[in-house]
Parts: C-alpha cells; structure tokens; sequence
C-alpha cells in the first residue's frame, strides 16, 4: 500500500464519519420532537379524561403550560345531553410550533 492510497483511505473515512455525525444531529432532533409530541398527546389524553368524569357543570374551560413548553388551551360546549371537549396542544419544535386538537363527546 502507497502513501497516496493510504492517505484516499483516510479521506473517506473522515468523509463518512462526518456524514454519520451530521446524520446523530438530526436523528437526535427528531427524537425530541417525537418525545415532546408524545408528551403532548399523553397531556391531552389526561385532560380530557379528568374533564369527562366530572359532572357536566363541572366542566369548565381553560388554560395551561405543561413542562417542555406544551401549551394547552381546552373548551367544553354542551349540547342536548352531550358535552363536546377540545383540547388544543402546541409545543415548539426544531422547525418551529407544531399544533393538535383532540376532540371528543360524553354523555352528560
């Protein structure tokens, strides 16, 4: 083996471990913003089961931040005898907010 192979050696190997390392910045983004996403949904589902199992005047609308920025914003509309709840979830990402609504109906 040459100098000069040796050396082309190296020069790919350094290419491709940038690369990989490149690739770890962004898988591990991702995985964080799958994690907040995860927690937000969780946040809701919590949410929304504490409002269903009060009593329909119980039931009221509101407001809050979570850790890891989640911010929430609930409402509930009672209609006939149901009780319509919207849970409404944004959080930040690395490409900016990301926004649900979770919605459902119980009987009242």
């Amino acid at each position: 083996m040459t100098v000069v192979e040796v050396l082309v050696a190296l020069m790919l190997l350094s290419v491709g471990l940038l690369a990989m390392a490149g690739s770890s910045g962004i898988l591990l983004r991702q995985l964080d913003d799958a994690q907040r996403a995860q927690r937000a949904t969780r946040t809701a589902r919590n949410r929304l089961a504490s409002l269903a199992s009060r009593p329909c005047g119980d039931r009221l609308p509101g407001t809050a931040v979570a850790d890891a920025g989640i911010r929430e914003r609930w409402t509930v509309t009672t209609a006939d005898s149901l009780s319509l709840l919207a849970d409404s979830l944004s959080w930040p990402t690395s490409r900016g907010d990301a926004r649900i609504v979770f919605r459902t109906a119980t009987p009242c």
